[in-house]
């Protein structure tokens, strides 16, 4: 009985070099590219692009180039892993970002409630909203201690906390 050698067939690829099909060899032109739409006549949603973005850093410096590793420890300053820094949204800025786009995570910053007064009266979650809060100067005072004196008349004192917790400990359980 012959042998008969099944899988090593070789199969060839035709090679066309410098020919790009393009359905609309117009485009559309905006700033600095151009846009080629996937079906004619398809227009993009509106969208207001974010001022600011939050870059986290997800994969190590191991083994990447040197100009890589510059952008991110010299202009980023992101020198540990999960390190996060925030940047504006510039021409300039997301060339760099586009040299490392392999190395970081970038989440546009959001503002749900409108941009704050006072940046330091807010914080940034993980998923790039801007909270901001203006605690003390949204509540009158005397609200704020009307408030306080009904908290302290329904809540429980330390000593009575202790004595029912200690008889609950020493009684059997039912």
């Amino acid at each position: 009985m012959p042998l008969v050698a099944i899988g090593g067939v070789r199969f060839k690829r035709g090679k066309i070099v410098n020919q790009v099909a393009r359905l609309d060899p117009e485009g559309i032109q905006y700033e600095g590219f151009t846009y080629f739409p996937r079906f004619p006549g398809e227009k993009d949603p509106p969208y207001e692009p974010s001022k600011l973005f939050m870059i986290t850093r997800v994969l190590s410096l191991r083994r990447l180039p040197y100009w890589e590793k510059y952008i991110m420890e010299r202009h980023l300053r992101l020198g540990r892993t999960n390190d996060t820094c925030i940047v504006k949204n510039t021409p300039k800025m997301n060339a760099m970002l586009y040299k490392v786009k392999h190395v970081i995570k970038i989440t546009p910053i959001t503002f749900p409630y409108g941009m704050p007064d006072d940046p330091s009266k807010g914080y940034l979650d993980d998923h790039g909203r801007f909270i901001s809060y203006n605690l003390l100067n949204s509540v009158p005072l005397e609200e704020a201690v009307e408030e306080t004196k009904q908290l302290r008349e329904k809540s429980v004192d330390s000593e009575t906390l202790k004595r029912r917790l200690n008889l609950k400990w020493y009684q059997r359980w039912d």
